[in-house]
């Protein structure tokens, strides 16, 4: 019964993409944990050019949003080609063993 739970999980699309929202929540909440609590220590040992505005973290933010949002539309319309030309050449078993290949699911 747990083995075939196992399987299931491990052969499933969304394994990679949950383990790793959990991860980044889990990060998330760290972060801001070190910003609050013991990162008021902290304030006092950092040099002057370590400091900015509000302003200047919202714009990087933005830029680094950004990137990964075009990052991934490249990387998510590759990948729909090259699944849409093996499935056209080939046989339609290649998209089942590419989507089964952990490599390509991470």
């Amino acid at each position: 019964m747990l083995r075939r739970i196992y399987q299931n999980a491990k052969s499933s699309i969304w394994l990679y993409p949950l383990l790793y929202s959990l991860i980044a929540v889990f990060l998330s909440v760290f972060v801001t944990w070190i910003d609050k609590a013991p990162g008021q220590r902290l304030l006092f040992d950092l040099p002057t050019y370590f400091y900015t505005t509000s302003r200047l973290a919202r714009d990087v933010l933005g830029i680094i949003a950004s990137a990964f949002i075009t990052i991934s539309t490249f990387t998510f319309s590759t990948t729909m080609v090259v699944i849409t030309m093996y499935s056209s050449q080939f046989t339609p078993r290649v998209v089942e063993n590419f989507l089964n290949n952990e490599t390509t699911m991470k």
